[in-house]
Protein backbone atom coordinates (compact mmCIF):
# COMPACT_ATOMS: atom_id res chain seq x y z
CA UNK A 1 0.00 0.00 0.00
CA UNK A 2 1.68 3.27 -0.83
CA UNK A 3 0.15 7.11 -0.39
CA UNK A 4 0.41 10.06 -2.33
CA UNK A 5 2.44 13.01 0.15
CA UNK A 6 -0.21 14.80 -2.17
CA UNK A 7 -3.32 13.42 -2.00
CA UNK A 8 -4.82 12.23 1.43
CA UNK A 9 -6.48 8.69 1.03
CA UNK A 10 -10.37 8.97 0.93
CA UNK A 11 -12.28 6.87 3.38
CA UNK A 12 -15.50 7.40 1.59
CA UNK A 13 -17.81 10.28 0.81
CA UNK A 14 -20.58 9.29 3.09
CA UNK A 15 -19.91 11.01 6.73
CA UNK A 16 -19.03 8.63 9.14
CA UNK A 17 -21.50 7.89 11.82
CA UNK A 18 -21.74 7.21 15.28
CA UNK A 19 -22.62 3.36 16.20
CA UNK A 20 -25.14 3.46 19.22
CA UNK A 21 -27.00 0.35 19.48
CA UNK A 22 -25.97 -1.75 16.77
CA UNK A 23 -27.28 1.14 14.68
CA UNK A 24 -25.25 3.55 12.21
CA UNK A 25 -26.27 6.92 12.68
CA UNK A 26 -25.02 9.23 10.22
CA UNK A 27 -27.66 12.32 11.27
CA UNK A 28 -27.07 13.86 14.38
CA UNK A 29 -28.22 16.95 16.65
CA UNK A 30 -24.39 17.46 17.15
CA UNK A 31 -22.23 18.61 14.71
CA UNK A 32 -19.71 17.21 12.17
CA UNK A 33 -15.97 17.37 11.99
CA UNK A 34 -13.81 17.16 9.19
CA UNK A 35 -11.18 14.16 9.71
CA UNK A 36 -7.62 15.90 8.80
CA UNK A 37 -5.22 13.76 7.47
CA UNK A 38 -1.83 14.70 9.07
CA UNK A 39 0.42 14.24 6.35
CA UNK A 40 -1.18 17.33 4.29
CA UNK A 41 -3.46 19.03 6.85
CA UNK A 42 -6.16 18.19 3.70
CA UNK A 43 -9.27 16.72 5.49
CA UNK A 44 -10.41 12.92 4.46
CA UNK A 45 -13.09 12.02 5.89
CA UNK A 46 -16.82 14.06 7.70
CA UNK A 47 -17.34 12.43 10.95
CA UNK A 48 -20.42 12.87 12.65
CA UNK A 49 -20.21 14.13 16.42
CA UNK A 50 -22.77 13.28 18.71
CA UNK A 51 -24.93 15.34 20.39
CA UNK A 52 -26.94 15.42 23.62
CA UNK A 53 -29.92 13.10 22.22
CA UNK A 54 -27.35 10.98 20.74
CA UNK A 55 -25.54 10.77 23.98
CA UNK A 56 -28.53 9.85 25.81
CA UNK A 57 -29.16 6.65 23.37
CA UNK A 58 -25.70 5.72 23.87
CA UNK A 59 -25.88 6.06 27.65
CA UNK A 60 -29.15 3.87 27.54
CA UNK A 61 -27.85 1.66 24.79
CA UNK A 62 -24.82 0.95 26.43
CA UNK A 63 -26.54 0.00 30.12
CA UNK A 64 -28.95 -2.35 27.89
CA UNK A 65 -25.31 -4.12 26.57
CA UNK A 66 -24.01 -4.82 30.29
CA UNK A 67 -27.11 -6.06 31.42
CA UNK A 68 -26.81 -8.49 28.24
CA UNK A 69 -23.12 -8.85 28.87
CA UNK A 70 -23.54 -10.05 32.45
CA UNK A 71 -26.36 -12.27 31.62
CA UNK A 72 -23.82 -14.26 29.27
CA UNK A 73 -22.02 -17.33 30.97
CA UNK A 74 -18.27 -16.91 31.23
CA UNK A 75 -17.93 -19.32 28.70
CA UNK A 76 -20.16 -17.29 26.38
CA UNK A 77 -18.12 -14.14 27.00
CA UNK A 78 -14.89 -15.73 26.72
CA UNK A 79 -15.86 -16.99 23.09
CA UNK A 80 -17.01 -13.85 21.98
CA UNK A 81 -14.17 -12.27 22.70
CA UNK A 82 -12.30 -14.76 20.99
CA UNK A 83 -14.32 -14.26 18.16
CA UNK A 84 -13.79 -10.78 17.87
CA UNK A 85 -9.94 -11.32 17.86
CA UNK A 86 -10.71 -13.58 15.12
CA UNK A 87 -12.69 -11.02 13.10
CA UNK A 88 -9.36 -8.26 13.62
CA UNK A 89 -7.27 -11.04 12.91
CA UNK A 90 -9.46 -11.26 9.27
CA UNK A 91 -8.92 -7.39 9.11
CA UNK A 92 -5.96 -7.05 9.55
CA UNK A 93 -4.77 -4.62 6.21
CA UNK A 94 -7.59 -2.89 6.84
CA UNK A 95 -7.45 -2.05 10.39
CA UNK A 96 -3.78 -0.92 9.06
CA UNK A 97 -4.96 1.27 6.35
CA UNK A 98 -7.32 2.73 8.87
CA UNK A 99 -4.23 3.95 11.00
CA UNK A 100 -2.92 4.91 7.99
CA UNK A 101 -5.90 7.15 7.04
CA UNK A 102 -5.97 8.51 10.55
CA UNK A 103 -2.73 8.98 11.38
CA UNK A 104 -0.61 9.22 8.24
CA UNK A 105 1.71 6.45 9.81
CA UNK A 106 3.64 4.58 7.21
CA UNK A 107 1.63 1.03 6.38
CA UNK A 108 4.98 -0.71 8.28
CA UNK A 109 4.36 1.19 11.43
CA UNK A 110 0.44 0.73 11.11
CA UNK A 111 -0.10 -2.70 12.91
CA UNK A 112 -1.30 -2.18 16.43
CA UNK A 113 -4.67 -4.46 15.59
CA UNK A 114 -2.33 -7.20 16.05
CA UNK A 115 -1.84 -5.85 19.49
CA UNK A 116 -5.43 -5.48 19.88
CA UNK A 117 -5.82 -9.25 18.70
CA UNK A 118 -3.57 -10.54 20.99
CA UNK A 119 -5.27 -8.71 24.08
CA UNK A 120 -8.36 -9.66 23.19
CA UNK A 121 -7.07 -13.27 23.37
CA UNK A 122 -4.93 -12.79 26.31
CA UNK A 123 -8.07 -11.44 27.91
CA UNK A 124 -10.79 -14.05 27.36
CA UNK A 125 -8.44 -16.25 29.31
CA UNK A 126 -9.41 -14.23 32.22
CA UNK A 127 -13.07 -14.42 32.04
CA UNK A 128 -13.13 -18.31 33.15
CA UNK A 129 -10.77 -17.71 36.07
CA UNK A 130 -12.08 -15.53 38.40
CA UNK A 131 -9.78 -14.43 41.68
CA UNK A 132 -11.37 -13.47 45.15
CA UNK A 133 -14.36 -15.06 47.25
CA UNK A 134 -17.41 -16.55 46.60
CA UNK A 135 -20.52 -16.30 48.22
CA UNK A 136 -23.88 -17.89 47.17
CA UNK A 137 -26.98 -16.14 46.32
CA UNK A 138 -29.86 -17.65 48.51
CA UNK A 139 -32.74 -18.85 45.83
CA UNK A 140 -30.19 -19.26 42.91
CA UNK A 141 -27.23 -21.54 41.23
CA UNK A 142 -25.41 -17.85 40.98
CA UNK A 143 -22.37 -17.18 42.44
CA UNK A 144 -21.26 -13.52 43.47
CA UNK A 145 -17.57 -13.28 43.50
CA UNK A 146 -16.57 -10.71 46.13
CA UNK A 147 -12.78 -8.97 45.44
CA UNK A 148 -11.35 -6.38 46.88
CA UNK A 149 -8.98 -3.85 44.96
CA UNK A 150 -8.05 -0.19 45.55
CA UNK A 151 -8.90 0.41 42.06
CA UNK A 152 -11.99 -1.12 41.62
CA UNK A 153 -13.61 -3.67 39.40
CA UNK A 154 -11.88 -6.77 38.25
CA UNK A 155 -8.47 -6.78 37.30
CA UNK A 156 -6.17 -3.95 36.52
CA UNK A 157 -6.24 -3.39 33.02
CA UNK A 158 -9.74 -1.83 31.63
CA UNK A 159 -10.12 -4.80 28.91
CA UNK A 160 -9.74 -7.56 31.59
CA UNK A 161 -12.67 -5.30 33.58
CA UNK A 162 -14.75 -5.25 30.70
CA UNK A 163 -14.04 -9.18 29.80
CA UNK A 164 -15.08 -9.94 33.77
CA UNK A 165 -18.43 -8.35 33.00
CA UNK A 166 -17.66 -4.93 34.01
CA UNK A 167 -19.61 -1.70 31.80
CA UNK A 168 -18.08 1.00 29.85
CA UNK A 169 -18.84 4.21 28.28
CA UNK A 170 -16.06 6.00 27.10
CA UNK A 171 -16.10 9.94 26.43
CA UNK A 172 -14.56 11.60 23.70
CA UNK A 173 -11.36 12.52 23.74
CA UNK A 174 -11.10 9.95 26.59
CA UNK A 175 -7.29 8.59 27.09
CA UNK A 176 -5.95 11.14 24.95
CA UNK A 177 -2.91 13.57 26.38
Amino acid sequence: MTSSATAPPQLSGDPVGLLIGGERVTASSGPSHQHIYPATGAPNATVVLAGAAEIDRAVTSAWEAHRHWMSLTVDRRRDLLIDVADAVHDSLDELAALNVHDYAVPISFAGTALLLERFLRHFAGYVDKPHGLSTPVTGSFDVNLVERELRGGRGHHPLERRAGGDGVLRRPGAGRR
